[in-house]
């Protein structure tokens, strides 16, 4: 099972991969700040908490769990993540489970509305 990239008006969503997590230090930033873990992660998060929170994501996708996700970035932009989003089609009924967070300076703007549009029409 292969996530694809998915384009949306204002965002590209990307795979999730802890190589492309390593190289991107704002998302690890982001992921640590407590605004962004208010969605049930244990808190204060450990030093290493960001990056064992990907690698136990892509551990359920390795290990055949039918789960996708994607790294918001801008378009146009600097190429920094602002965010992550996970679908699992087959969780809770017809539409699926979706989960995310944004970074707080990105909040009110659609942007997470936009994104999830996208994954819900992409036919993963």
């Amino acid at each position: 099972m292969q996530t694809p990239v998915i384009d949306a008006e204002r965002l590209i969503l990307r795979p999730l991969a802890l190589l492309s997590c390593a190289g991107d230090p704002a998302l690890f930033r982001q992921l640590e700040h407590h605004q962004a873990c208010r969605c049930g992660r244990p808190w204060p998060y450990s030093a290493d908490g960001a990056e064992t929170f990907v690698k136990q994501q892509l551990k359920k996708t390795s290990a055949g769990e039918q789960i996708y996700h994607w790294v918001a970035v801008p378009r146009g932009g600097d190429g920094e993540a602002i965010g992550i989003i996970h679908f699992r089609p087959r969780a809770d009924g017809k539409q699926g489970n979706r989960g995310f967070w944004l970074a707080e300076p990105y909040w009110n703007r659609g942007l997470m509305t936009e994104a999830l549009t996208a994954v819900t029409t992409s036919h993963v």
